[in-house]
């Protein structure tokens, strides 16, 4: 979703962003609703430090833990988190995002050869490595 620097950032950009857009059909007809800062203390804030894959730099959770001392002094509840079934939503992203872009731009890349950007070939290669992507 949207990210901004401050919460009223957030409310300015929801507001630009709410209701139907006439060229996305598949846009929500649903208006933005604030709630009260005290429904907000009602709200519990998951703490989630690692997601046990990629490795998080020390600077990134001394981050978190500050974030996460300011919510709690403001009243929220904050709780440790790491959501059930995180690896099934790993090979799912896999699936959908890695091997189905390679079958996708295939064509694309082998068209251009050598001229894309070393990171999107090191990814090309990845993919070439993974089973075969078929309907089943």
């Amino acid at each position: 979703g949207p990210m901004a620097r401050t919460v009223e950032d957030l409310r300015i950009l929801f507001e630009m962003m709410q209701g139907r857009d006439e060229a996305d059909p598949a846009s929500v007809p649903a208006a933005v609703r604030w709630p009260e800062p005290e429904e907000m203390k009602n709200v519990r804030v998951g703490l989630m430090e690692d997601d046990g894959v990629i490795p998080v730099t020390p600077e990134t959770r001394e981050a978190l833990r500050r974030a996460a001392a300011l919510l709690s002094d403001q009243g929220f509840t904050v709780e440790p988190f790491r959501p059930k079934e995180l690896e099934k939503a790993y090979k799912f992203w896999w699936t959908i995002f890695g091997r189905m872009a390679g079958v996708t731009m295939a064509s694309t890349i082998a068209a251009r050869g050598e001229d894309i950007s070393p990171i999107l070939h090191e990814f090309f290669g990845i993919v070439a490595q993974s089973p075969e992507l078929t309907t089943a």
